[in-house]
């Protein structure tokens, strides 16, 4: 078996056992990092820009010689980013329409879970601090959900 197959093999294994076992399903992982993402840069940010990110920092660790565990990681990263671009499957954590605690306005606002898909707070894109983070807020301090649903 040539390199590329093996590189190729072994990125598979990960991604679809171990690693989704340890960290929740990639809609799960990748979307929990892009709400956090995306609070922090103050702009939207997808699953799959999470994917493409990661890539570019095995890239970026490539620069300093061969290491054969980022190039099976940036594979991995690959491949999860093509399964979860919008074209192929969006992001199971979109914004949804909630009172703002600090406005009292109903805004958009993002839902952030764990790995293991329990929902530990959220976001609004209106709470830019000057500092360019986001103050998360937990489930108890929301008071409204359009619709009078609590996701």
């Amino acid at each position: 078996m040539n390199a590329r197959t093996e590189v190729l093999n072994e990125a598979s294994t990960l991604i679809n056992g171990q690693r989704e076992s340890d960290y929740g399903t990639p809609e799960q992982s990748f979307g929990c990092i892009a709400a956090m993402w995306s609070a922090y840069l103050g702009k939207p940010m997808t699953a799959s820009d999470v994917c493409n990110m990661m890539t570019l920092l095995k890239v970026a660790r490539l620069r300093n010689g061969p290491h054969r565990d980022s190039n099976v990681d940036g594979a991995g990263y690959m491949a999860l980013g093509a399964e979860l671009s919008e074209e192929n499957k969006p992001c199971e954590l979109g914004a949804i329409r909630a009172r703002n605690p600090k406005t009292g306005n109903v805004e958009n606002c993002y839902v952030i879970t764990n790995s293991f898909g329990k929902r530990d707070g959220f976001v609004f894109q209106s709470d830019d601090e000057s500092n360019g983070i986001a103050r998360v807020y937990k489930m108890d301090e929301i008071n409204y959900f359009e619709g009078g649903i609590v996701p």
